[in-house]
């Protein structure tokens, strides 16, 4: 007699139905071999204040946006994001700014558009209608959300993303409550339900005092070994990036473990990339 595993009705669906398609979330990071595909976990490292949140506005706005609005190209994904704001970071008003940025562009480049009968904040709303925001206030409330990903899912079936804003925002409250232990068992229930739901997972995390030889202005890759968090999440993480501020300019340098370099800045509309 064999023994069967059983499924809920959302990891069926999530394994029968159809998923997003991923191609167009960002183009100018990642390339058509290095395209994002449901499944993976891609991580955003840096010390804080480097823009790690912004990427992730950057990602979101791209995500919520629809391919097309009443003949406006957004070139979005029309994609239910679920967003997990542990650092306390995240800003609907900011938010809001980017999409609306996103949108005037769009419209200023349809010359034969009518502005006028275009109702821009109702459009904006809808978008927002796409986001589910948890906000953690401890390393207790982080880990109960990620236990409970699994239920939130089967009555929001149609989210296709989660994002963490940021693995490190408890580390300095709980820094006893950081053993090996536990944070396995957090990577790898996140890997679960990102695996068996054909989800595509965003985490940032904010390096720990890293320590910089002579001479060294920003953080480098070698840093990454040396991060506690750092080394346990590297087990799951498809992509890992790291950015930093550039010394020389205002810019922000985005750096992938290919060691493909990517320089950005971050204005109202959101990312720019140069």
């Amino acid at each position: 007699m064999c023994a069967c595993n059983s499924e809920s009705g959302a990891q069926l669906l999530a394994r029968l139905g159809t998923r997003p398609n991923f191609d167009g979330l960002d183009p100018q990071l990642f390339k058509k071999n290095m395209s994002v595909k449901p499944g993976q976990i891609i991580e955003v490292c840096g010390e804080s204040g480097c823009g790690k949140t912004e990427m992730l506005l950057h990602w979101l706005a791209q995500c919520i946006l629809p391919d097309n609005w009443q003949g406006i190209p957004c070139n979005g994904l029309g994609i239910d994001v679920l967003f997990i704001d542990n650092d306390c970071h995240f800003s609907v008003l900011r938010l809001v700014s980017i999409l609306e940025s996103r949108v005037q562009v769009q419209m200023q480049q349809t010359e034969t558009l009518d502005q006028d009968s275009y109702d821009v904040e109702t459009f904006i709303k809808s978008c927002l209608q796409h986001l589910h925001y948890q906000r953690c206030h401890d390393n207790v409330e982080f880990l109960i959300t990620i236990e409970a990903l699994e239920s939130l899912l089967g009555n929001k079936p149609n989210i296709g993303v989660v994002m963490i804003d940021s693995l490190s925002a408890f580390y300095w409250m709980d820094r006893n409550y950081y053993c090996e232990t536990k944070l396995h068992h957090l990577t790898h229930t996140l890997q679960k339900v990102i695996e068996d739901y054909h989800l595509v997972g965003f985490v940032t995390n904010s390096l720990i005092n890293p320590v910089r030889d002579k001479g060294e202005s920003s953080v480098t890759p070698r840093h990454l070994s040396m991060d506690p968090i750092s080394r346990i999440w590297q087990k799951i993480t498809t992509k890992r990036y790291l950015m930093w501020k550039c010394a020389s300019d205002f810019a922000i340098c985005l750096q992938s473990q290919e060691y493909n370099q990517q320089r950005l800045c971050i204005t109202e509309a959101g990312v720019q990339y140069q």
